[in-house]
């Protein structure tokens, strides 16, 4: 159960349903989807020649305000480190963080606990659960997510594919399918008042 299989799968089940539900034949989507790219082009480009025209209209004022702001952090920067450093003289030391040696942790005493064995049988327990778990996993759940992954994306591919590539709109399949399906049950109901065995 590997992701490939989980695609190929997917991508099945996902053109099946894209031809039950597409909505006109692939042939009158796809010519739609070219008229509708070829507008959004036209837009595109206008869009981007307005963008340019404001670009060079408005770059001599942003130059400016760069330029403005360059001179303003030129003057602002040293009245900052001056306050800074008058602030560390007021106190009296630079700011510093703990250092490991200012945290002190209180040890607790080795062996005085009555259930350490105990304790010691839970912990080996634990692990051995977790090392089933794990192989569990490993054998089972990791091989179907990417079988599972596999099939949403295959899923996502056929249904765009179904769509695209429909011999007719989804109504029409859907009547097809229904009628193909109502000669199938006749054909059984059939055979079975003649008495002959179902055909698979």
């Amino acid at each position: 159960m590997g992701y490939v299989r989980g695609l190929i799968h997917g991508t099945v089940a996902g053109a099946v349903v894209g031809m039950l539900v597409a909505p006109r034949a692939g042939t009158e989507t796809r010519r739609r989807l070219r008229d509708q790219v070829q507008r959004w082009s036209g837009r595109r480009q206008r869009v981007a020649t307005g963008l340019h025209d404001t670009w060079t209209r408005t770059q001599p004022t942003v130059r400016t305000a760069f330029q403005t702001a360059e001179g303003v952090a030129g003057v602002v920067q040293p009245l900052v480190e001056s306050a800074t450093q008058r602030f560390i003289d007021l106190v009296g030391r630079s700011p510093r963080r703990p250092e490991g040696d200012d945290i002190v942790v209180p040890a607790a005493p080795a062996g005085t606990d009555p259930t350490e064995a105990l304790r010691r049988q839970a912990d080996a327990a634990w692990r051995q659960a977790v090392a089933l778990l794990a192989a569990v996993r490993s054998q089972w759940v990791r091989p179907l997510r990417r079988y599972a992954r596999g099939f949403r994306r295959g899923m996502v591919l056929g249904v765009c594919l179904g769509i695209l590539y429909a011999p007719q709109s989804g109504r029409q399949t859907r009547r097809l399918a229904a009628g193909a399906l109502g000669v199938t049950r006749r054909l059984r109901a059939l055979r079975r008042r003649r008495g002959a065995p179902p055909a698979r």
